[in-house]
């Protein structure tokens, strides 16, 4: 016969506390009937539930949905899965470890994925009914929403990044103090500041040079644009041309 200890503290929980009684019911009979398992994932019908709690199919659903938003037991084609039974039990030992492969084994493999979503924090759905399969238009709609909800991230995070580029130019233009700050921390890197101003403002002129519609920077051409390493190239290859030409100038 299989056991299943309950908690004396389970009576003091937060969120048992603050259940009707038909949901606590219905709770300690997820816990503790006979088809649960070291796995903490087992088949159980909504008819079984039903037949053995005495609880109506509307009831059930509430509290299936209740559970599920709390996080604490999920619900799918008939299986049940409790998420932290686990922290409560210490199943050790190499015959635990067999038992729980042949029960894995046992699951369908959608179930099972299911359950690996829900433990990564990836899925948080909700079996409403009996046959939760979604229709193949809302699965395809659903798709549809992540993809446009994807690219208008990236569009507004595009958007950003180029009001944030607009602005250091203008500050560039302008001469204000962040061109200032710029000039300063360019020359305590050992660039002469003569030279620092001259660059940077062949820098500004190069990339916010307009297109031949002139509705458009040099820079707002690029699919991506970071002021800070275009800079740091920009003075690296500085540098690089003016090793060059110290090279060059050693003739004999």
């Amino acid at each position: 016969m299989k056991t299943r200890i309950l908690h004396t503290k389970f009576w003091n929980d937060n969120f048992i506390s603050n259940l009707n009684s038909i949901e606590k019911l219905l709770f300690i009979y997820f816990l503790t009937n006979e088809l649960v398992n070291i796995i903490h994932l087992y088949e159980c019908p909504d008819k079984r539930i039903m037949l053995d709690t005495g609880v109506s199919r509307d009831t059930l659903n509430k509290a299936k949905i209740k559970f599920e938003k709390a996080g604490k037991i999920y619900f799918k084609s008939g299986y049940v899965y409790i998420k932290n039974a686990y922290k409560y039990e210490n199943y050790s030992g190499k015959k635990n470890e067999i038992a729980i492969n042949k029960l894995n084994k046992l699951v369908n493999k959608d179930i099972r994925v299911w359950k690996e979503k829900i433990d990564r924090g990836i899925d948080r759905g909700i079996d409403r009914g009996i046959d939760d399969t979604p229709h193949k238009s809302k699965i395809i709609n659903h798709n549809t929403v992540i993809i446009n909800n994807k690219e208008e991230r990236k569009k507004k995070n595009k958007e950003k990044e180029r009001i944030t580029t607009k602005e250091i130019f203008l500050s560039l233009q302008n001469k204000d103090d962040g061109y200032e700050k710029l000039v300063s921390y360019l020359a305590d890197k050992g660039i002469n500041r003569e030279l620092a101003e001259d660059e940077l403002k062949k820098f500004t002129n190069y990339w916010t040079e307009l297109n031949h519609s002139r509705t458009k920077q040099r820079w707002q051409l690029e699919k991506t644009f970071e002021v800070k390493r275009r800079l740091a190239t920009w003075f690296s290859n500085i540098n690089k041309f003016k090793r060059v030409k110290e090279k060059k100038g050693i003739v004999i």
